[in-house]
């Protein structure tokens, strides 16, 4: 597998992999948090540091699944990739939205809060 991430796409697939028995490239830039990176090295992939910014890392990604045949993760565009971050993100908005009131204006009132749920 091969994948190009600033971070947390770069550990899901490098976890991924390693719990599949599989090796993974990971190419990050120069940039990515230090953090991010010792993670992604952590969880088993090997990580290719390149200089500038995430479009130069995504092109030497695209360019190394080339050379190797490896199949590549994209860490936005597949469709896959979002289903499986769809029920996350959904969950994220269901507990933003039930804490975050929405206010209303009555012209006899004032203003009110209204909590969704």
């Amino acid at each position: 597998m091969v994948a190009c991430s600033a971070g947390n796409h770069a550990q899901g697939v490098a976890l991924a992999a390693t719990k599949a028995g599989t090796k993974s490239t990971i190419f990050l830039p120069a940039v990515a948090p230090i953090s991010k990176v010792e993670a992604t090295r952590n969880y088993g992939a090997e990580v290719r540091m390149i200089d500038g910014v995430y479009d130069d890392a995504y092109n030497a990604a695209v360019e190394y699944q080339k050379e190797s045949g490896a199949v590549f993760i994209h860490p936005f565009n597949d469709i896959d990739v979002m289903a499986g971050r769809a029920p996350s993100e959904w969950k994220s908005w269901n507990n933003w939205r039930m804490r975050m009131p929405l206010w209303f204006r009555s012209a006899e009132e004032g203003s009110f809060p209204v909590y969704l749920s």
